[in-house]
């Protein structure tokens, strides 16, 4: 997992990735730009502050799960867990956006959450998925998109070469 913080108007990074630690501000800081391995591990869980990590420019961090750390529901948990779980096991990358822990994703998040996918009363719960601030759904319609094969077309991303979504489109393209 990479996490990152704002401080002192300086992006601090430190990367996590397969038990090895890279400390990224510091190859910034002999102007040295990090190898995307060090920033894009494997299923790797980016923890930057929206629009502000000036160490990412340049590379892909689209997929934004917003998630509630300190939820008291199991089913929620749950949710959150397979989501994040099936995006690590793909190789797709994403952000974690605690609304539980920091109040500016929470307003984001239920401001951003379009009318017609709000329930009917209260808030939208998380797992709320997004791809930069365009939504793509919630749990529901993420399961829905993993049951028909069409995960990456649901996160407005493109199927990777071999993938069972790639080779579905292939074949449809065919007919």
């Amino acid at each position: 997992r990479e996490r990152g913080t704002r401080r002192g108007g300086e992006a601090q990074h430190t990367a996590f990735h397969t038990g090895k630690f890279v400390v990224v501000n510091l190859l910034s800081s002999l102007s040295i730009n990090p190898p995307a391995k060090f920033l894009r591990g494997a299923g790797a869980t980016n923890r930057c502050e929206p629009d502000s990590c000036q160490q990412h420019q340049g590379f892909t961090m689209v997929i934004k799960v917003y998630i509630a750390s300190s939820s008291g529901s199991t089913s929620i948990k749950k949710q959150q867990q397979d989501v994040k779980g099936f995006l690590a096991a793909n190789k797709i990358e994403f952000e974690e956006c605690d609304i539980a822990a920091n109040e500016g994703n929470r307003k984001w998040m239920r401001e951003n959450v379009p009318e017609e996918s709000r329930p009917a009363t209260g808030n939208p719960l998380p797992p709320q998925i997004f791809n930069e601030s365009k939504y793509c759904g919630n749990y529901e319609a993420f399961f829905d998109a993993r049951e028909d094969n069409a995960v990456y077309a649901f996160l407005g991303l493109t199927a990777p070469p071999g993938s069972k979504e790639a080779e579905a489109l292939a074949k449809k393209a065919q007919q």
